[in-house]
């Protein structure tokens, strides 16, 4: 899909409308709600132009929400946005102000908007403003919004401290070994006793030393390798790798597990086709094992058989209840369980990880830092003890 700026002559006035289609000619019969198009052109991606950031999209939504709730109108509502807020708040509520008053209805004009609102995002806002409360569609859309940057956050700042530690660790480690302590041996005064210098203890302490930094420093490089490198080029391999892996398997998974299944949740519960929420969780979701399962999913709909059947990289008692639902408000609700106890299970592996890592990193900077005294100002208290000895 490509955006097509499409100018279109609406109550003797031509306003440029974004639009997304395929081809220019499919971006101009869309235009045609809007009023008589003119001109078609492919837009030009602007230096530095992104989305909503997370945080406003979710200021957008849920103001927007509020306002809906006290029974402002779509359009009102939207022109108080675009003069109350400054930068991309204020430009998005005037984009979607000019084709609310073109006569799109906001459900639609969020689902258009693909740059600033994710397509399953929408398609929550959009079903659930079928049941004639548009209001709590984009409160549960903003919450959703929320609570992945809830997750998103928690999985850094200790994490990444902790990484840190050990790398500066391994830095001192090597320095002091490798360049602080043949520089000190080599001045001299040290250089001249060097017989009377006993360096047996430090050499096993620094191998001790290294040993352990480098045994974590490759493991914690070869699971990032695998989470990161290993799931862009081989995503499925790496996803059922990873899942094989225990506790790993919930730090890495467990997330994209519960955005993924609370955003399906979302959309059933919503009113979206069963068929149609499993193709827009699939296109939504990155490629891997879930996907996938996705996939599989629609297929055996497709065949007549439980959806869930397919469902292969869940848990088989998730699975067993996802399949037991009798209908969709029972699949929904399960959904909903599910997701939240994987949110639940990434939130307690994330906070027994990130102290234990953090206590090993600890670990590390202290014997560096034993190192670092050990290679350079033990032997001079040495030399300095047998010279007054003698």
């Amino acid at each position: 899909m490509a955006q097509f700026v499409v100018q279109v002559r609406s109550k003797g006035n031509v306003t440029g409308i974004d639009i997304t289609a395929a081809t220019p000619e499919i971006a101009k019969k869309l235009a045609k709600r809007y009023g008589m198009p003119l001109t078609v052109a492919k837009k030009r991606p602007s230096f530095g132009s992104r989305g909503l950031s997370q945080s406003d999209r979710y200021v957008f939504l849920i103001r927007l929400s509020t306002m809906l709730a006290s029974k402002v109108g779509s359009a009102e509502a939207l022109r108080l946005l675009r003069d109350s807020f400054k930068g991309k708040i204020s430009v998005v509520a005037a984009t979607m102000l000019e084709r609310v008053e073109l006569g799109m209805d906001l459900p639609t004009a969020l689902v258009e908007d693909t740059k600033n609102f994710p397509i399953a995002l929408a398609m929550i806002v959009k079903a659930g403003a079928q049941t004639g409360h548009t209001w709590r569609a984009l409160q549960e859309a903003a919450e959703f919004v929320k609570e992945v940057a809830d997750l998103k956050k928690d999985s850094k700042g200790g994490i990444v401290s902790a990484m840190g530690s050990f790398m500066l660790a391994g830095g001192m480690l090597v320095g002091s070994v490798f360049y602080l302590g043949p520089k000190v041996m080599s001045m001299g005064l040290l250089k001249d006793n060097a017989d009377k210098i006993d360096n047996t203890l430090t050499d096993v302490i620094s191998n001790i030393s290294g040993i352990f930094i480098l045994t974590v420093m490759i493991l914690f490089a070869a699971f990032f390798w695998l989470a990161t490198v290993g799931r862009r080029f081989w995503p499925t391999t790496a996803d059922n790798i990873i899942a094989k892996i225990p506790y790993y398997c919930e730090l890495v998974l467990a997330q994209e597990n519960y955005t993924n299944l609370y955003r399906l949740s979302l959309m059933v519960r919503s009113g979206v086709r069963m068929e149609e929420a499993l193709k827009t969780a699939h296109e939504s979701c990155r490629r891997g094992a879930l996907k996938e399962d996705f996939h599989r999913s629609m297929v055996a709909l497709k065949a007549g058989q439980k959806w869930a059947s397919g469902m292969t990289i869940l848990h088989p008692t998730d699975r067993a209840a996802l399949m037991l639902a009798a209908d969709r408000d029972q699949i929904a609700t399960n959904l909903n369980n599910i997701a939240a106890q994987y949110n639940s299970i990434y939130k307690q592996r994330i906070g027994a990880f990130t102290p234990t890592l953090k206590m090993l990193s600890a670990l590390a900077m202290s014997l560096a830092g034993f190192v670092l005294f050990a290679q350079t100002t033990l032997p001079l208290l040495q030399l300095s003890a047998n010279m007054m000895s003698n």
